[in-house]
């Protein structure tokens, strides 16, 4: 299994260390030559990583050597051509946005996130396997709060 470290941020000690690690890698829009897209696709994804809850380490491999080969060495392993953006769950790769979002309406996404670290809520509507705010646009009914957060003492 390929090791994701080398990541800018720093991981805590302890517990949250084997749970898989979430990253997007992407470039900067100023860098990207198709950078219109690219852009849009990264935020999308952003976005609807947000919506599971997830905290997500975004790699520039624009900025960053290290990230591009990273990147370039789990797209070859693949057998597939660079592109971005790309996901990153718990070592594994995921894919592009067409992948991503294929999983997501199957629900399939969630599976693969279900041990990953969430600092924010997350919204599930459990008929028809959508997240996002407390109500599920397709049907109104009230979603499951699958939120892992620690309540402040007052």
């Amino acid at each position: 299994m390929y090791d994701p470290g080398g990541s800018s941020s720093s991981r805590p000690h302890g517990k949250e260390e084997l749970q898989p690690e979430v990253v997007l890698y992407t470039a900067s829009a100023s860098a990207s030559r198709r950078r219109a897209r690219t852009s849009a696709e990264s935020y999308a994804l952003r976005a609807l990583l947000r919506g599971y809850g997830l905290a997500v380490d975004v790699r520039d491999v624009s900025r960053s050597k290290a990230h591009r080969c990273e990147l370039k060495s789990l797209l070859a392993a693949r057998g597939c051509a660079f592109s971005l953006p790309q996901l990153l769950v718990g070592g594994r790769l995921v894919g592009g946005p067409d992948q991503v979002r294929q999983l997501h309406q199957a629900g399939g996404l969630w599976p693969l996130l279900d041990d990953a670290p969430r600092p924010y809520r997350a919204y599930l509507c459990e008929a028809h396997r959508r997240v996002g705010s407390a109500a599920c646009p397709k049907c109104s009914n009230k979603m499951v709060d699958h939120g892992i957060i620690e309540e402040e003492e007052e």
